[in-house]
C-alpha cells in the first residue's frame, strides 16, 4: 500500500509545472539535499540519493522516525517542493532564489532545535557551451581600441616587419619593342 502511495505521489510530483525548470541537475541535487538536511536535521552524508524521477524530481531515502523513509523532491523555477511517504505526508515548500547569471539557487530555512540551519548556496556547473559563449563577450565587451592593441601585439594582424611582397610581373608575352 505504501509503495502505491509513493508511486502515486512521485507521478503527481512529476508532471510537469507552469514554470520552467530552473537549473541544471547538480545545482537541483544540491538544492534538494540542502532542504531535506535542514528539515531532517540530518547531516548530508546521511542522505541517500535514489533516482531521478523526473525533471527537476529527486527521490532520496534517510533513516528517519526509526525506518527508512523515502522523500521526494521536486526544484521548480521559484520553489523546492519536498514531500515524505509518512502519514501525514511531510509536504512542505520553500522558497529560493535563481540567478541565472551565476547559475545559483540561494535559500534560508532554519528548523527549532536543529543546528543545521541558515541560508544554502547551490552552483551550477556551465556547460562548455555557456563557457564559450562568456568567453567571447568577455573579449567583445572590452573597447575596441584595447581589442586592436591585443590583436596587434599578439600578431594576428601580420608582422609589420615582413618584408614587402616584390611587384607582380606580368604574365604571357611581352610586346616587341618599336
Amino acid at each position: 500500500m505504501r509503495a502505491i502511495l509513493v508511486l502515486i505521489l512521485a507521478l503527481c510530483l512529476a508532471i510537469p509545472a507552469q514554470a520552467q525548470q530552473a537549473g541544471p541537475d547538480d545545482m537541483n541535487l544540491c538544492l534538494c539535499s540542502s532542504a531535506l538536511s535542514r528539515l531532517l536535521c540530518k547531516k548530508k552524508n546521511e542522505l541517500a540519493f535514489v533516482a531521478k524521477i523526473g525533471d527537476g524530481v529527486y527521490l532520496y531515502t534517510v533513516h528517519y522516525g526509526a525506518r527508512d523513509t523515502r522523500f521526494t523532491c521536486r526544484v521548480t523555477a521559484d520553489a523546492i517542493l519536498v514531500s515524505g511517504e509518512t502519514t501525514p505526508a511531510i509536504l512542505r515548500t520553500i522558497p529560493y532564489v535563481y540567478d541565472p547569471a551565476k547559475m545559483s539557487g540561494v535559500f534560508r530555512l532554519s528548523e527549532p532545535d536543529c543546528a543545521i540551519g541558515g541560508q544554502a548556496r547551490c552552483v551550477g556547473k556551465k556547460t562548455a557551451k555557456q563557457l564559450t559563449i562568456e568567453k567571447e563577450n568577455a573579449f567583445w565587451d572590452r573597447p575596441i581600441p584595447t581589442i586592436l592593441q591585443d590583436e596587434l601585439r599578439a600578431g594576428t594582424f601580420g608582422n609589420a616587419t615582413s618584408p614587402e611582397p616584390a611587384p607582380a610581373t606580368p604574365s604571357g608575352s611581352t610586346p616587341p619593342a618599336q
